[in-house]
């Protein structure tokens, strides 16, 4: 499944596995959608190609050598920057599944996967994503609006009694 859309033509994807192999596989799932992608060997790699690349979504392996994925997504989460995750592993176990996602991650696919699952997911992801940052910007115009008078710009009164009571 080729997803041609506009709005996945300036995303980016992180692919954070230690097994070469998969990390290709997924890596050319998302080079078909038209979203730019790299690839991280490790979680410590991972973790500072987040910083450098900053990806708007990242496909997590639960299982390597050095940060584990959840130990990646710990440390992901308690930035204040929201990138969204999506774990791709080999261990279906329900009871890690469910563990990754209460602690924040947004999905979690099971290796062997199809690869139009995948990509049908990370297009989902990356939707929700722009829906994320819509939001954020809307919730911020209605800050100013409850702030300002629109008409002259000044400080309403809400704002003066709200001040007030601080």
């Amino acid at each position: 499944m080729e997803v041609s859309s506009n709005s996945l033509q300036d995303k980016k994807v992180l692919v954070v596995d230690d097994d070469n192999t998969a990390a290709t596989m997924i890596q050319k799932i998302v080079a078909r959608q038209g979203v730019e992608c790299e690839v991280a060997f490790n979680g410590t790699e991972g973790l500072s190609k987040i910083d450098s690349f900053q990806p708007h979504l990242v496909i997590l392996d639960q299982q390597m050598d050095d940060l584990n994925g959840l130990e990646v997504l710990r440390e992901l989460r308690s930035q204040n920057n929201y990138v969204a995750v999506v774990f791709a592993s080999g261990n279906s176990d329900h009871e890690l599944i469910v563990d990754c996602l209460r602690q924040g991650a947004d999905d979690f696919i099971t290796k062997p996967f199809n690869a139009e699952e995948l990509a049908a997911r990370i297009y989902v992801r990356l939707r929700l994503v722009d829906l994320h940052k819509e939001l954020a910007e809307a919730n911020q115009a209605l800050l100013q609006l409850a702030k300002h008078d629109s008409l002259t710009g000044l400080y309403n009164m809400r704002w003066a009694y709200d001040k007030v009571q601080q």
